[in-house]
């Protein structure tokens, strides 16, 4: 009996790692509902949209020199309603970069999209609305290059904190890599819109992160009260009025 419900338990967790990777976009055959593809490019040719292209890469310096690794991040609308790492947001509220498609175009609602998770190989990052490091703005009827958001990650915890990272971002202009693919996904829309450039905001260029996920509610910076100002110490009090019968060498002078 003990076996079996071991084996249910193992079986419900793999469950769960399979649906939530899934859902993360980490399967290959999973779609990014967002991007404009062919089949999709009418329904979400809508006047109150934005669309915006950038993609994600994750950078390792290795033997052979920086390799860039794409690994999974997410964009939020900060209007979106908090829940485990975002799944039930709404396409149209979030933005991904997996599965991976270079040059991909993607269809959002008007508003302020922060990162709120990025990953690593076997590591999860979730950052809260307040403390995400990375930002960008669309109003209705943009299209935008966002650039390529570089994140590097040096493990700086012990071997009781493993997953303690030092995390830093920068934002590229690589239009031109990816600029034909770009126009293709474009002319999909009626009358293929120009796109213009305006990189994505660094709001924090460093952050340190020990990863675990937030099911109990977003994250928020938290700041460091300054300690009480110790009281001043007490004024002394005013000298007694001068004795009028004493001597005039003891007399303070005006």
């Amino acid at each position: 009996m003990a076996s079996s419900t071991g084996a249910s338990r193992r079986q419900l967790l793999w469950l769960f790692a399979s649906a939530t990777l899934g859902t993360l976009g980490l399967s290959g055959c999973m779609t990014n509902p967002s991007a404009i593809t062919a089949e999709n490019a009418r329904d979400a040719a809508h006047a109150g949209k934005a669309y915006v292209a950038f993609e994600a890469y994750m950078t390792n310096n290795g033997f052979f020199g920086a390799a860039r690794n794409k690994y999974n991040v997410m964009f939020v609308n900060t209007t979106a309603t908090f829940n485990p790492f975002y799944l039930r947001t709404p396409s149209n509220l979030k933005v991904q970069t997996m599965p991976p498609r270079p040059g991909a175009v993607y269809a959002l609602d008007p508003g302020t999209y922060r990162l709120v998770f990025l990953s690593m190989p076997n590591v999860l990052s979730e950052f809260g609305m307040s403390d995400s490091p990375v930002e960008f703005t669309v109003a209705a009827g943009d299209v935008v290059y966002l650039g390529a958001l570089q994140y590097d990650a040096d493990k700086i915890g012990g071997f009781f904190d493993p997953n303690h990272f030092r995390l830093s971002f920068a934002v590229h202009d690589e239009f031109a890599d990816n600029e034909a693919e770009i126009a293709k996904n474009l002319a999909l829309l009626p009358g293929a819109p120009a796109i213009h450039t305006r990189l994505m905001t660094v709001r924090r260029a460093e952050v340190e992160v020990s990863p675990h996920p937030h099911f109990l509610g977003p994250t928020t910076a938290t700041e460091t009260t300054p300690a009480p100002a110790e009281p001043p110490p007490p004024a002394a009090p005013p000298p007694p009025p001068p004795d009028v019968n004493a001597p005039w060498h003891a007399t303070p002078s005006p």
